[in-house]
């Protein structure tokens, strides 16, 4: 990472072309700040060197408080996704899956990234996967959390037998934009 002096520097050399840096400020009560800082060269001499910068200063210590927060919070669940012992899975409003956990991969048997952009159809059988459609429309239209136990079959022809609890997937203004689901493998 760049200092705050080595990067105003760089930037009164022509070596990048804005200055502006986030950084940590040790306040007089000794807690810190952070700062957002901007700059700009306003004139130069008749050799080109700067001669008139002028900056802004920030206080953005709120930001970035939330900032880290939601890093957490996304480790949080990216822990729960990776080390949870159910198949937990996000679909959107045409039933693709756009988020899956490990486990879902376990039990489809094959990688999260070939399941996203999929749907039940590419997986399970017809019969199997028209009745989970089914089901997860009707969520969506309703609003209703579904709880039930399936009984599935793979295109390969594996059985699956799940408690399995579906849910509205709902967006920050509390529209559907999916489901999501939790099952458990009975």
């Amino acid at each position: 990472k760049m200092t705050v002096y080595a990067r105003m520097n760089s930037y009164l050399k022509g070596e990048i072309t804005n200055y502006e840096i986030e950084y940590r400020l040790l306040c007089k009560n000794n807690t810190y700040k952070w700062i957002l800082s901007h700059g700009k060269i306003i004139s130069r001499d008749e050799l080109g060197i700067p001669i008139r910068f002028i900056g802004t200063h920030k206080d953005i210590s709120d930001r970035k408080e939330k900032e880290l927060l939601l890093i957490h919070e996304r480790y949080l669940v990216d822990s729960l996704l990776k080390y949870t012992s159910e198949s937990i899975y996000f679909k959107d409003l045409d039933n693709r899956f756009i988020r899956v956990n490990d486990f879902v991969a376990h039990i489809i048997d094959c990688e999260c990234s070939q399941i996203i952009g999929k749907t039940d159809f590419d997986f399970y059988t017809k019969e199997f996967a028209e009745i989970t459609f089914s089901q997860e429309q009707e969520i969506i239209r309703t609003g209703e959390t579904l709880i039930i136990e399936e009984k599935g079959i793979r295109k390969d022809g594996k059985y699956i037998w799940s408690l399995t609890n579906k849910m509205p997937l709902r967006d920050v203004d509390n529209n559907i934009i999916g489901t999501f689901g939790i099952s458990i493998d009975i």
